[in-house]
């Protein structure tokens, strides 16, 4: 998987070269831009399931491009919120499915308006589709700000950088840093997946008594497991380096320093389950029988407390880092068996 690649669809509305975010096949010459200098009446919808407050994101959403419209498109305009006959809606949905129709779709889309310019004439209303599920609130906002932005007129190319750029970097605050972050994470978690695989087939050398092989096995797992633990460690450390005054509300810090400390505690246990069943089997192999069952049964509990540990998905780090919706590539997640060894 290319990681930096497939981040590009960051906080903001489209992907490069999506059509969501072309100019509309509006021919028809009119006399400026259709919202120049006009009180625009705006209906908000909520068509998803978010916990955020969508009416809130959208009032600020609107403030911004009424206080600041005459510096970046050279017209003033004012917004209205309306329940009837509006000019535009602003619809926050769960996925990217509403602009499936839009030319190079894809499901990292994050939003999608027509770019309308100056001499287009339009039917209305105009609808700007935001996908808000459970991304941060700041993130959900800027990808709004970002396709009203397309509304009034501009582009990729167009000021501010920091909404409509296409570019992750110049949109997302500390974006470097957060690439860093997730790439530890699905380290992490491809260093877990494959230390569970050597850890599965320690368990099953040591129920067919082949207890050398069983030795091997667990001890490649707990090296694997030590491996992922660190690149936890390293993820947690670096949240502090995502801290910022005002703070980030792109980035869901709560959420990430949860599951860095879950992900770190799981590390932990099942490094101790595979210590302790390398030991176990050792002993097995020197036929100390009752030597390897006490240490079996020890890491039979350390294996309960590893299965008692909720584990995220990776894709949660993902939104919480305000990188994607969500991750589409398949996550590996360590598998190990909740039966006793």
């Amino acid at each position: 998987m290319n990681r930096r690649q497939f981040l590009t669809a960051g906080s903001t509305g489209c992907l490069a070269g999506l059509a969501g975010c072309t100019a509309l096949d509006l021919p028809i010459p009119g006399s400026g831009h259709p919202f120049a200098d006009s009180m625009v009446g705006v209906r908000v919808e909520d068509r998803g399931t978010t916990s955020h407050d969508v009416d809130a994101n959208a009032r600020e959403v609107l403030d911004f491009w009424a206080t600041e419209s005459s510096q970046y498109v050279d017209f003033d305009i004012g917004f209205d919120i309306v329940a009837e006959q509006p000019d535009i809606v602003l619809a926050y949905v769960d996925s990217s499915e509403d602009c499936s129709g839009v030319e190079n779709y894809s499901s990292d889309v994050l939003g999608c308006a027509p770019l309308i310019r100056p001499e287009n004439r339009i039917s209305r209303p105009v609808t700007a589709y935001v996908v808000a599920a459970e991304r941060p609130f700041g993130s959900i906002r800027t990808t709004a700000k970002h396709e009203i932005g397309h509304i009034l007129g501009l582009g990729h190319d167009d000021e501010p950088k920091s909404i409509m750029s296409d570019q992750p970097a110049d949109r997302i605050p500390l974006y470097e840093i957060r690439v860093d972050s997730w790439e530890t994470v699905v380290a992490g978690y491809e260093q877990a997946a494959a230390a569970a695989q050597r850890l599965n087939a320690g368990i099953n050398a040591w129920i067919g008594e082949s207890y050398d092989t069983a030795v091997t096995e667990f001890g490649a797992a707990k090296t694997g497991f030590v491996a992922a633990r660190s690149e936890f460690e390293t993820a947690r450390e670096r949240t502090g380096d995502l801290e910022a005054e005002p703070p980030l509300e792109t980035v869901d810090l709560p959420t990430l320093r949860e599951g860095f400390e879950s992900q770190y505690n799981r590390m932990t246990a099942a490094r101790d389950v595979a210590a302790t069943m390398a030991e176990a089997s050792e002993a097995a192999a020197d036929d100390d029988r009752s030597t390897a069952q006490r240490l079996a049964s020890e890491a039979n509990e350390r294996l309960g407390e590893f299965h008692a540990i909720t584990a995220p998905e990776s894709r949660t780090f993902a939104v919480a880092l305000g990188l994607v919706q969500g991750v589409d590539r398949e996550d590996t997640g360590m598998t190990v068996g909740d039966g006793d060894i």
